[in-house]
């Protein structure tokens, strides 16, 4: 997906013409969100992952 995304053949290893299709800006940048994903999918081999969010305050109302 990388050297898709960064305009090369995977195949040949052969750099490709600005005229192809799969030079396309916007499979570039596709193709590096999806090599992306993947990256992120091997690291936590395939498990969900939960962001942390912040630890929410506890709500208090006074009299006033």
């Amino acid at each position: 997906m990388e050297q898709l995304a960064n305009g090369i053949d995977p195949i040949s290893g052969v750099e490709m013409p600005d005229d192809t299709v799969l030079n396309n800006m916007r499979l570039s940048r596709c193709f590096f969100y999806v090599a992306d994903v993947l990256r992120q999918t091997i690291y936590t081999e395939g498990k969900p992952t939960k962001e942390s969010k912040p630890k929410k305050l506890p709500f208090h109302m006074t009299e006033n």
